[in-house]
């Protein structure tokens, strides 16, 4: 019987229940998961190497003779020990069993086998080579198991099954469905890079040929598994590129003018020069405004670039051409943040600025959605309540999404969704390296801020461990005296909020009763009311407090020129892109200014590397690309949102060569595509990007 790919694993006959139970548990549902379900590895069974060639540190299968065999109890662990000793025509060597006495009985004296392991030496007879804990085989439970003479595919392990059974269940599927496997890339790039069909690579890389070597199967480099990463990396930009040309190409959207009086405006508005890469930007974006299809940019820029000025005059834009302008913030604190900034640079402008947040109360609430939806708040600041059902805009025109990595593909459709396909900017603080931002923003075009305003001083960045913990504060206790200000940041602690405020006010105790007493030190953390946040906040900005003890509330958003010193307790428990957001809380005056990460005397291999890295660079993007080697795609920010937690094969760390080429080939074949296809095609593109987006995880269209 031929099988489709989205066959429900529970159709199949000859698949038991219990194991269809425990495929399901890990993800694996249909033939299709089943099928890119890969190898982690592979064991090299194509031919015994002889014992007098044995290379330390490989995996290796030999065949030998069994000449003694010795067992031992470890005087200390209780270990139960066992030597058997191999030979063959080239040498002798030692396989050592740890708690497992049967085998005594199982390989004899004179009895022939194969062994499979790691070669390494052994410690009391170090002159001849070794493995631990080999797997071990008569020759014909090696042949009724079909082990020689190829390679061994090695499976993760899910729930019951074994690796010996899940290659079962595969090669069976693979006869099965070989004629119902639909070919996904195009002709045209098959045979420019050389790939073999989709039938052809599943085989291959569940089935390897025994005449690729070893080294080309373990860094991954054989055509049928490129093919096969092609395919992951192709299909999710190709449905990228089907949405940003559906969606943000058609000529449906607004074309802004920028006319000499707005011009004019925009002079008034900026509080300072613009840097040589401000105005660049700044002309891109309003270039792209002008146009009449929706603006999608993302706009980079590292700590203290001045992205904010940048998305303000475009919303003034927005703002003098009669249309609304919002701009949402993950956190109450950094849209109260951007509130107060865009109220002081408008206010000269005569241009009213609304803030909308969860944390007003209800009749500041209603009053705000009655300005917005009567257009009298042309900009508006917020939180995710900006999109929230009760809002309503008279005519919202221009969005721009603050650290975008905080917000889901979803979130920025549906505050799209409140406009009639209003241009859209989304702005990120955590530099993405390039090979990640193609392909988590796919649909968005990419500016750079890659300059910082004139002025700023480089941060000077000092690790001390905690045994030195009292000359630090006697030092940040003089920068106090010469009249500079200070923030000192709380350890992080991921499992609650709760007690990471309570450490916070632990630590304002600690230091206002010992080494900074007399100094005006303030609290701030997230559960504080919002009033009694902003007192705080201002007052440390006026320059009333000395010294500010916070939880991470303060990554981003807080703008103060005085501080020149960062204290961040227990560093080591931060990740480093979050280090170094909290180092770009200073250096924002022409001061010199310092970054102090206190750790304990010991820390962990990672985040000595974490340390050293921030020790080392100061650009965001250089920790970007450390970032991405230390953690992977998976885990750094924003990319659950986009859904690439579910890319099969690709892995954006190992593959990244691949993806500026894969989308130049994507953006060519769906603009070929629509254009010689028309409606049939367009109906068609949509078809295949809603069955994308349900994919991975995304929006639908249409």
């Amino acid at each position: 019987m031929a099988w489709k790919l989205s066959t429900p694993l529970r159709d199949i006959p000859w698949i038991p229940a219990n194991f269809v139970e425990d495929l399901r548990a890990a993800g694996i549902e249909t033939v299709e998961d089943l099928l890119y379900d890969l190898p982690i590895r592979y064991e090299d069974w194509r031919e015994a190497r002889p014992i007098g060639r044995l290379v330390s540190g490989r995996e290796t299968l030999v065949r030998g003779v069994v000449t003694q065999v010795e067992r031992r109890v470890t005087p200390r662990q209780r270990v139960k020990l066992l030597r058997v000793y191999l030979q063959d025509s080239t040498g002798q060597m030692v396989l050592v069993f740890f708690n497992q006495p049967y085998m005594a009985k199982r390989l004899t004296p004179g009895l022939e086998v194969f062994a499979y392991g790691e070669v390494g030496r052994d410690r009391d007879y170090w002159m001849f080579p070794c493995m631990q804990n080999p797997q071990v085989f008569l020759p014909e439970e090696a042949q009724r198991r079909d082990l020689p003479g190829r390679y061994v595919p090695i499976y993760r392990k899910v729930g019951r099954l074994t690796t010996r059974r899940l290659e079962t269940f595969i090669q069976r599927l693979l006869a099965e469905v070989r004629d119902g496997l639909d070919e996904p890339l195009p002709q045209s790039v098959r045979q420019k890079y050389h790939f073999p069909d989709r039938a052809t690579a599943l085989a291959y890389v569940h089935q390897p040929p025994s005449d690729l070597p070893i080294e080309t199967l373990q860094t991954h480099q054989d055509p049928a598994f490129q093919r096969l990463v092609y395919e992951d990396l192709f299909l999710l930009q190709l449905g990228l590129a089907f949405r940003r040309v559906l969606l943000y190409e058609q000529p449906v959207g607004i074309a802004f003018r920028v006319t000499p009086d707005i011009e004019a405006d925009i002079q008034r508005l900026l509080p300072f020069e613009l840097t040589v890469a401000q105005k660049r930007v700044l002309q891109e974006i309003l270039a792209d405004m002008q146009k009449p299809q929706p603006l999608h940019r993302l706009l980079q820029g590292d700590v203290g670039s001045g992205k904010t000025i940048i998305a303000a005059a475009c919303m003034l834009v927005a703002v003098r051409n009669g249309y609304q302008a919002c701009l949402m913030a993950p956190t109450e604190i950094l849209a109260e943040q951007h509130f107060y900034n865009l109220k002081r640079w408008f206010r000269p402008l005569e241009v009213p600025v609304a803030l909308l947040i969860g944390g007003l109360r209800k009749r500041e609430r209603a009053e705000v959605l009655r300005w917005i939806a009567q257009g009298h708040a042309p900009i508006v600041v917020g939180t995710h309540a900006l999109f929230q059902e009760d809002v309503q805009y008279a005519r919202l025109g221009f969005v721009v999404i603050d650290e975008q990595h905080r917000f889901g593909v979803r979130h920025r459709a549906r505050i799209r969704a409140k406009g009639q396909r209003p241009d859209t900017l989304v702005m990120t603080a955590t530099p993405i390296p390039r090979s990640l931002a193609l392909t988590l923003y796919g649909d968005l075009d990419v500016s750079v801020l890659d300059e910082l305003p004139p002025g700023r001083q480089p941060v000077e960045t000092r690790h001390v461990t905690t045994r030195y913990r009292e000359d630090v504060y006697r030092w940040v206790a003089h920068q106090l005296d010469e009249g500079h200000q200070a923030y000192i940041v709380c350890p992080l602690i991921e499992e609650s909020e709760k007690l990471q405020v309570q450490a916070a006010t632990r630590l304002y105790e600690e230091l206002s009763h010992g080494w900074l007493r007399g100094y005006r030190l303030g609290l701030v953390h997230g559960q504080l009311k919002r009033e009694d946040r902003e007192a705080v906040m201002d007052a440390f900005v006026q320059g009333d407090l000395q010294a500010l003890v916070a939880t991470t509330v303060i990554e981003v958003g807080v703008d103060n020129p005085n501080a020149t010193v960062m204290v961040i307790e227990h560093a080591e428990r931060f990740g480093l892109a979050q280090l170094h957001q909290l180092r770009g809380r200073v250096g924002r005056g022409s001061a010199r200014s310092y970054c102090i990460l206190i750790t304990p005397p010991q820390v962990g291999a990672d985040a000595k590397v974490r340390i050293q890295a921030l020790l080392e660079y100061r650009s965001g993007f250089d920790i970007a690309e450390i970032d991405l080697r230390l953690r992977g795609p998976g885990e750094l920010a924003g990319v659950r949102q986009a859904g690439l937690a579910r890319l099969r094969v690709a892995d954006l760390v190992r593959d990244h060569a691949w993806i500026p080429r894969i989308r130049q080939d994507v953006e060519e074949y769906a603009r070929r595509f629509l254009a010689a296809s028309g409606e049939a095609g367009r109906q068609q593109a949509i078809r295949f990007l809603r069955q994308w987006a349900h994919h991975y995880g995304l929006v639908q269209v249409g």
